[in-house]
């Protein structure tokens, strides 16, 4: 999915923060976006607290956008 994959083994691990507003008022992401039963993307949330999850077998950019595809 736009160069993401579902992927095991991770070498990298980093965290990057999405916090998305309407009319001032801040919504929750919903929890688990990129995680499948056999895996996780290498994008992927575990809660609703907006925090990205970003484990990879080989360092790469990411952008908000294929994160956005993963979560549909």
């Amino acid at each position: 999915m736009d160069n993401v994959i579902c992927a095991a083994g991770m070498a990298e691990i980093l965290h990057a923060h999405v916090a998305i507003y309407k009319d001032g008022q801040w919504l929750a992401t919903p929890a688990n976006v990129g995680i499948l039963p056999q895996c996780n993307y290498e994008m992927h949330m575990y809660d609703s607290t907006g925090i990205i999850h970003i484990k990879t077998p080989n360092l790469k950019t990411f952008t908000l956008g294929q994160f956005f595809d993963i979560w549909g």
